[in-house]
């Protein structure tokens, strides 16, 4: 079992996996946003764990088939990163202004994603289109909340539609 050496195939590959570099082709339009955050440390995530890494090399070209740029980002102590493996980056496209809450807020009742929100002291109940789960215990609200309204922190079986609340 096995291969027959041939001429001028090779046998082996040797890499030096102690710098390692993360290839993305980023589109046109955002490669500004990412190239003036070049100072940065960026996150780029393979599997389970998550690894640092900073702008290596920019391509001045754009591809005119895919309207994409090539970036390439060093890696930091990559240990456990392996040669070819597919990452996931996010870069920075600009600033974006979401209503948050805290995840604690949101009840279900069925399918339906809901919180209560205090208005003039009297509960409402707001049907929630929720976005994007937070690493920090937030939660993305879509529609259904605006920024500045009052939300019941943990409701309970008490907290309905028309309580007066203190």
């Amino acid at each position: 079992m096995g291969d027959l050496a041939s001429p001028a195939a090779p046998l082996c590959e040797i890499a030096d996996t102690s710098e390692i570099q993360a290839r993305a082709e980023i589109p046109a339009k955002y490669a500004g946003a990412v190239e003036a955050s070049a100072d940065k440390i960026f996150k780029i995530r393979a599997g389970a764990k998550t690894y640092e890494a900073s702008l290596a090399e920019v391509s001045p070209r754009v591809d005119e088939f895919t309207k994409t740029r090539l970036f390439k980002f060093g890696v930091k102590a990559p240990e456990g990163l392996v040669l070819g493996e597919c990452v996931k980056m996010a870069f920075p496209t600009g600033t974006v202004e979401e209503t948050v809450i805290p995840e604690n807020c949101v009840s279900k009742m069925g399918q339906i994603d809901r919180a209560f929100a205090v208005e003039n002291g009297v509960v409402k109940m707001r049907i929630l289109r929720l976005g994007s789960r937070l690493e920090n215990g937030l939660i993305v609200v879509k529609s259904g909340l605006a920024a500045g309204d009052e939300v019941v922190v943990s409701p309970n079986a008490q907290i309905r539609e028309g309580v007066i609340v203190k």
